[in-house]
């Protein structure tokens, strides 16, 4: 599941997987700031493609070859989980990135 995970993310370029898994999915989040000094961007900017990479994954995450993701993210949110259960040696943005998976389940 990790794999499908990290190919998911990988729909979306460099800058973007780093916003996403340092901030918006990440256990402790970074600042707009802290990721726009690294990016050298300004902080909306640093906003801006945050917003652009959860609509990609949105439309990724639909592609027939993440069934199993959304299924596991589905199967976890019914359960009732306030975080999904993740392998111990799962990165640690991955129940967020389930959690949010199942927000996104129609």
């Amino acid at each position: 599941m990790t794999q499908l995970a990290q190919e998911l993310l990988g729909e979306t370029d460099e800058r973007r997987r780093l916003i996403l898994t340092s901030r918006t999915f990440a256990p402790d989040k970074r600042t707009y700031d802290s990721l726009a000094r690294e990016l050298a961007v300004s902080r909306e900017r640093v906003r801006q493609l945050e917003g652009d990479a959860l609509t990609r994954l949105t439309q990724a995450s639909r592609q027939d070859r993440y069934a199993p993701l959304r299924w596991r993210a589905a199967s976890a949110a019914r359960r009732g989980a306030a975080r999904p259960v993740v392998a111990a040696d799962a990165p640690p943005w991955m129940a967020k990135l389930l959690s949010w998976l199942a927000s996104k389940i129609d």
